[in-house]
């Protein structure tokens, strides 16, 4: 599988990566600062759940949310 590359959004489109970072040894994470968190994919959600959170607020319509955990992609 080839690596995907970014591509821009469509005219008049909002678009929003959504990324989290884990390190099993210390079980830190950061989408913003999350304290106990135990996996890349909870860091992953909550880095998601960011993204929803911030189209709620600025009130968008036409948004592509992307993520690189296919884990997720694919609940």
């Amino acid at each position: 599988m080839a690596p995907a590359s970014w591509r821009p959004p469509l005219e008049n489109m909002i678009k929003i990566n959504c990324d989290g970072a884990f390190n099993a040894n210390d079980m830190s994470a950061a989408s913003r600062w999350l304290a106990s968190v135990s996996s890349a994919l909870v860091a992953e959600v909550e880095a998601y759940r960011d993204g929803l959170q911030m189209i709620q607020t600025v009130g968008a319509r036409d948004v592509i949310l992307e993520t690189d955990l296919a884990q997720l992609v694919s609940l």
